[in-house]
């Protein structure tokens, strides 16, 4: 029988087992989208062979080059087939050096079983199937799973590193000392056999030298950094094996790494002048070369956000590295697996140290480096330390076999070969349940075959998007759409894409975007790059995004531009459009430009942040002081060129594009399983995003009510004036207008329902209409997962304050004082709530109190005035003056039912003669308010409704033309529900 027969026989049905289980559920549970972070750009990068993201990954992107040939599927299908083979040869490889460490274990250095005792043998049989069984625990990890699902480069890396591991292996031990086994029935003075290695047969130190070198160098263009990781066992072999490679051989090796490494690499800048769409840091010359290479300019430590990458030497963030390595280890194997993880180490250790602390050392370079060097996928580094892990699986498994042999050795000698087979079965039937588990455990998790995240994403960003749009955004989520889009899918090559971060702070990345499209991208915006101030960068877009509507291309912005900070440790790096110049119209996933020249009907403008005071009526003997409140601003196709002759719509948002369209909705209401960080909050951006969508447009609904919150959004102040109501002639959208906006503010939370900035607007939504026990509880949800954040302690603090509650409204307006600094917005807007706290509390001079508790009213009225009851819940409040200097008011109470509003009055107890002029909101300080103006003739009545969580009040004014409209400001300012 010669050797490829032999090794056949050993191992052919094991390695189809290995390569068939693992790829069909590969394949089953195969996402239909790019996944989270780097997705988009390495598979772009393949496909259209571009330039991905530092290091830049030439290797990988080559190879996988070769797979989008492939006559099958989508490009990201192709690159899919490229990652789940690099996995089918990574499990094969460890299924083989877990069999090398087993034959150094038992003592076999030959091709055949002839040379080892009998039950030495069969325990060799046995050990295939346990070398089977613990590549399938590695296949079905989570980890190793998850990224042979994904595209990236990291199992790539790891099967080439490995590989030069396995080589590296056929180095060591010259001598093997092996212990018999019992099986064989022989006794303990039998067991101590050492079998001098024939390596006469095998390659030489330099062949493995120059093969290792050859794939390490492959290795860097994948994952540079990741090949730090087998250092130490290339290190030690090194000055090992010193005389039999002495300086020329080991020169040789050196140049030859060096050489194939330069090569390499030369596809960055040799691409690079090509000028693909994808040319991430553009690495043409040495210096851009370099930079590229080195990843300069992707470190950061925001304190502010709290995210850190790059080269970290912080022992908090090494010791939360460590832990996190230890418990994503635990759950890797289903739990269960780590149990023979230490058996299968102390048995390597005990017959061969070397290749122990081999093999440890790749793990304690994986966890050192890991913990050092933080970076957005880090679960993916561990997978070579997973691998590791299973070779301890593999050997503890086999281990746990032979001492079950050892126990039961004299009962083994005596049973018969169907006994022993028997015996041997269950043993074995028991380990691969064990073994399964991770698949059982993992694959309703891992299982991403409804997932649609980032199409869906892509596709609903694009649909309002007139042709030959300039698309402004920031950050992966948005560059993985748009090179879905322009590239992979290709439909929507005329709508041209621009990074805000790139483009501000990368001037190679504006070089290219004049290279693409020279006519869109003006000299003016290098001339305005200083870096001198966080407000150049916001001047710039400003005349960038005016430069192209003026010459007449269509421009939107998509939402994470206004929020999301281009400065590390810095507030002010977002976009904020200039209101003299620029106005925002919603448009779905983000907002659409034009200018101010240009009429428009109904505009969102978000304007710079600031604190303000706005003036109060206030009841008499208090006139002449003034009340400051927080004033935290709101606002919120070709070449050939744009078509002018097309008929622009009216500045309006169009509701059809917030119906989003989701490919597989659940997905959303059960979200996927990740246990990266990464890809968390990958989704959980995604999602805020398509909330924030919601809010804007619900926004804008408010806006059409005169709605303006009084409350501070989660990191962007919002503004409301407290001044007396306007009496206009502007028509306010009512409750319908307010339900609709509501419906808006709901889908926010349906999608994002954990999202800091979603629950917000939501709750200020409910506090623009009085609902304020409802904005409480949002609030304070909100308030007790972000304890640190004073914008959002304020809000809490200011919806206690209007619910009535101003003892607990004041204890939390003086820990925010107490705990912040007096340079935070929120500081001066605390103290100023106490003063209104303070103010409202005192009874004003020649003021009257009237309270009733049937009525859930209490309110001051000015000397001078009769109250009586006029019927059920109902008083009359007049001055019984003649003429225009009458002021008779007649005020209802009413209770609603949950989810009315003031449309729900129904039919008011007093009369209201005369024909409707108009309807607008008004704004009086803890209620929601409508004012209706009527007229009869020369006579004009005023009907004010009011409503505060379930409480309403309607008000009756005659005339509504009074020189008395002071008193009633005051009368109506005053008046506060009883609970």
């Amino acid at each position: 029988m010669n050797k490829l027969q032999t090794f056949l026989k050993q191992h052919f049905l094991f390695l189809l087992i290995l390569w068939v289980v693992p790829a069909a559920i590969y394949l089953k549970t195969l996402p239909h989208s790019l996944y989270f972070i780097d997705a988009g750009v390495t598979v772009t990068a393949a496909y259209t062979l571009g330039i991905p993201t530092p290091p830049g990954y030439p290797s990988y992107t080559m190879l996988a080059h070769l797979f989008t040939k492939l006559p099958i599927g989508d490009p990201l299908f192709r690159v899919q087939i490229f990652s789940i083979l690099t996995s089918l040869l990574t499990l094969t490889l460890v299924y083989f050096f877990i069999q090398r460490l087993i034959s150094v274990i038992l003592g076999r250095s030959a091709s055949d079983d002839s040379k080892i005792d009998s039950g030495r043998v069969y325990l060799r049989s046995l050990a295939r199937m346990t070398s089977l069984l613990a590549s399938l625990m590695l296949a079905f990890s989570y980890t190793f799973w998850s990224q042979t699902l994904n595209a990236q480069s990291y199992i790539f890396t790891d099967l080439l590193l490995l590989t030069v591991v396995y080589l590296l292996s056929n180095l060591e031990p010259y001598t093997l000392t092996v212990i018999a086994s019992p099986l064989s029935g022989r006794s303990n003075d039998e067991r101590g056999i050492s079998i001098p290695r024939n390596d006469k047969k095998g390659l030489s130190v330099f062949k493995i030298g120059l093969i290792s070198v050859i794939l390490g160098a492959i290795a860097t263009g994948g994952s540079t950094v990741m090949v730090i990781m087998v250092l130490p066992i290339v290190l030690v072999l090194f000055f090992r094996y010193w005389d039999k490679l002495g300086l020329t051989k080991t020169s040789i090796l050196t140049i030859v790494g060096i050489l194939l490494v330069g090569l390499i690499y030369l596809y960055l800048p040799i691409r690079a002048r090509t000028y693909p769409f994808l040319n991430w840091g553009n690495p043409q010359t040495p210096e851009l070369f370099l930079a590229h290479v080195q990843g300069l300019g992707l470190s950061f430590n925001d304190p502010v956000s709290g995210k850190i990458t790059g080269l970290v030497f912080s022992p908090i963030s090494f010791s939360k590295v460590v832990f996190r390595y230890f418990y994503l280890l635990l759950q890797q194997f289903a739990y269960i697996g780590v149990l023979f993880m230490p058996i299968g180490g102390y048995y390597l250790y005990k017959h061969n140290k070397r290749w122990f602390w081999a093999l440890a050392s790749i793990a304690g370079m994986n966890l050192l480096l890991g913990g050092l060097w933080l970076s957005g996928n880090q679960e993916a580094w561990f997978i070579l330390s997973n691998i590791v892990c299973t070779i301890f699986i593999g050997l503890g498994m086999i281990y746990v076999l032979d001492v079950i042999a050892r126990t039961q050795s004299e009962t083994w000698r005596t049973k018969q070969s169907k006994t022993k087979s028997k015996i041997a079965s269950l043993v074995l039937a028991m380990t691969t349940v064990v073994v399964l588990l991770p698949l059982l455990f993992w694959f309703s998790r891992v299982n991403r075959t409804n997932e649609y995240y980032l199409k869906d994403y892509a596709d609903n960003l694009y649909a309002p998007l007139p042709k030959n749009t300039i698309l402004f955004g920031i950050y992966d989520t948005f560059n993985a759409a748009t090179l879905d889009r322009h590239e992979l899918r290709a439909d929507r090559k005329d709508v041209f894409p621009v990074m805000t971060n790139e483009l501000y702070v990368v001037p190679s990345y504006r070089d290219h975007l004049r290279h693409l499209r020279p006519d869109l991208v003006p000299k003016e915006i290098d001339d305005m790059t200083t870096f001198s101030s966080e407000r150049e960068y916001n001047d710039m877009l400003n005349f960038y995004i005016v430069w192209l509507l003026k010459k007449g291309y269509p421009v939107y912005v998509s939402h994470p531009a206004y929020s999301k900070n281009v400065f590390v440790g810095a507030q002010g790096g977002v976009f904020k459009e200039d209101p003299n110049r620029l106005k925002a119209i919603p448009a779905g996933l983000s907002m659409k430009m034009e200018l101010v020249e240009e009429p428009s009907s109904s505009v969102i403008t978000r304007s710079p942040d600031s604190i303000g005071t706005t003036k109060q009526s206030l009841p008499a003997g208090r006139q002449g002081q003034e009340i400051a409140t927080p004033a935290f601003d709101e606002a919120r196709d070709d070449k050939k060129g744009p078509r002018n002759d097309i008929k622009r719509e009216p500045a309006v948002p169009k509701e059809e594009d917030f119906n989003f369209k989701f490919k597989n909705p659940q997905e959303y209401k059960s979200p996927m399983y990740f246990l990266e960080k990464g890809y968390v909050s990958g989704y959980e951006d995604l999602v805020t995003e398509y909330g924030v969508a919601y809010i804007v447009y619900a926004n804008w609904l408010l806006e059409q009510s005169q709605a303006n919150p009084a409350f501070s959004n989660f990191g962007t102040p919002t503004q409301l004036s407290l001044a007396r109501p306007r009496l206009g002639t502007q028509n306010g959208g009512g409750d319908s207008t307010f339900k609709k906006a509501l419906e808006y503010f709901q889908k926010a939370q349906d999608i994002a329902p954990d999202s800091p900035e979603t629950l917000t607007r939501l709750a200020i939504a409910y506090a623009t209409q009085a609902e304020y026990k409802k904005a409480q509880l949002l609030f304070k949800k909100i308030a007790e997962g972000n304890p640190n954040n004073v914008n959002l302690q304020f809000n809490l603090a200011k919806s206690y304050a209007d619910s009535g509650d101003t003892d607990k409204a004041k204890e939390l307006f003086n820990n925010i004082i107490e705990n912040s600094k007096e340079e935070n917005q929120a500081y001066p807007a605390s103290k100023e709530q106490l003063k209104i706290i303070d103010l409202l509390a005192k009874k004003p001079q020649n003021y009257q109190p009237f309270e009733n508790n049937d009525m859930h009213i209490k309110f001051y009225y000015p000397e001078g005035y009769a109250i009586t009851f006029s019927g059920n819940n109902m008083i009359k409040l007049t001055n019984n003056a003649k003429g225009k200097d009458e002021l008779t008011m007649l005020l209802y109470s009413k209770i609603l039912k949950d989810d009315q509003g003031l449309d729900d009055l129904g039919q008011l107890p007093f009369v209201i003669d005369g024909v409707l002029l108009q309807t607008q909101p008004g704004q009086f300080p803890g209620f929601a308010s409508k004012m209706k103006l009527y007229s009869s003739g020369a006579d004009t009545i005023l009907l004010l409704e009011l409503k505060k969580d379930r409480q309403a009040f309607a008000v009756r004014i005659f005339p509504g033309d009074s020189t008395k409209q002071q008193d009633f400001l005051d009368v109506v300012q005053s008046i506060r529900v009883l609970h």
